[in-house]
């Protein structure tokens, strides 16, 4: 997932995007390279896609050159504080035994000067390396992408596929796809921005959950945004051995004391403190059975600390009201009665 650049645009902020690559990145073979390359298809969905983020472009895209050169450029693109960085040398390094080191080098120095910029691998493809593959003779640029990006964690997009997948179904051969054989033509680069397009649809949404989103927003109503109470409002945090909670709490000790909250959720729970003079509450959900809950425990007699607890997690979605009662109960060894409420759990 390209964490930096989903987050940047759900929040509607600017985003910069930025290629550094070769000619086949550039546009060529295309009838305009500005207008009708791969990359402009890409960063033009972007910005329709994302409407409320401005979307602006940095082309470092030079026909004919490697990342041998591009180690050396790289500064050039990371001074405009990329958020996305394609990187596509992959048939121009396709016969450059060193390639490895010099892609190396280019990512570990965005790493370093830039490291919350999305860093993607692109993969092209040329007629030349796909009569070559399909010997299984893989190139080294093939071998030393694919070792990268699993070294780094960096996804891997590989647009070449676009078109050696359809020339291997028989719907065309690469000039049907291509101006020369390398270089893909206004149909061909809109073939690869439609991986480029899915690829970036796909890493720019939060995945489906491997359990229910149940807890996604999660959060605590704090006691000093709890209004309809009759509990002592106390403005400091919980202290106890287990350390330091919230920034006020609700306190109260006589029976009948009570709080009432609703919320929109299907979970809710208290913090409250286990302390030597806590006592029972009782608690109820939309006028439901009152239960008890006893707030003091064994471990108070040697000292105090932060505890909660969850009343439920399986209500219905919807708005529903949380009662609870001060019962003036409390175990005989505890020194008190009293009810301290930090928060509020709600999911």
């Amino acid at each position: 997932m390209l964490k930096n650049t989903y987050a940047k645009l759900k929040n509607k902020e600017d985003v910069v995007v930025a290629y550094i690559g070769g000619s086949i990145t550039e546009g060529a073979g295309s009838t305009d390279k500005r207008t009708k390359g791969w990359r402009s298809h890409a960063t033009n969905w972007l910005a329709k896609t994302y409407p409320e983020s401005k979307i602006t472009e940095i082309n470092a895209t030079i026909g004919g050159t490697g990342s041998d050169f591009a180690i050396f450029r790289i500064d050039d693109v990371l001074k405009y504080e990329p958020d996305l960085l394609f990187i596509e040398f992959s048939t121009n390094d396709s016969e450059t035994p060193e390639c490895e080191e010099y892609e190396e080098a280019m990512i570990r120095r965005v790493l370093r000067i830039s490291p919350k910029t999305d860093i993607v691998l692109v993969l092209t493809c040329a007629q030349r390396i796909f009569e070559k593959m399909l010997r299984g003779e893989y190139p080294d640029s093939y071998r030393s992408y694919h070792v990268l990006a699993e070294h780094y964690g960096l996804p891997l997009l590989d647009i070449g596929e676009e078109i050696n997948s359809r020339v291997r179904a028989g719907e065309g051969d690469y000039m049907t796809y291509t101006k020369d054989s390398v270089h893909p033509n206004d149909l061909g680069h809109k073939i690869l921005a439609a991986g480029a397009i899915r690829f970036l649809a796909r890493e720019l949404t939060l995945p489906l959950p491997v359990r229910r989103e149940k807890y996604e927003n999660a959060r605590l109503v704090a006691a000093k945004d709890i209004k309809d109470t009759d509990f002592d409002y106390i403005d400091e945090p919980f202290v106890g051995e287990s350390g330091q909670f919230g920034f006020g709490y609700l306190k109260a000790s006589g029976e009948g004391h009570y709080i009432r909250s609703t919320f929109v959720g299907t979970t809710v729970g208290i913090v409250y403190l286990t302390a030597h003079d806590s006592g029972d509450i009782k608690w109820r959900i939309d006028g439901g059975d009152f239960s008890t809950l006893r707030l003091w425990d064994e471990y108070a007699l040697r000292f105090d600390r932060v505890n909660y607890t969850v009343f439920a997690n399986d209500l219905s979605c919807g708005e529903h009201t949380l009662e609870i009662v001060v019962t003036g109960e409390s175990d005989e060894r505890a020194d008190g009665t009293a009810a301290q409420i930090s928060a509020i759990l709600v999911a």
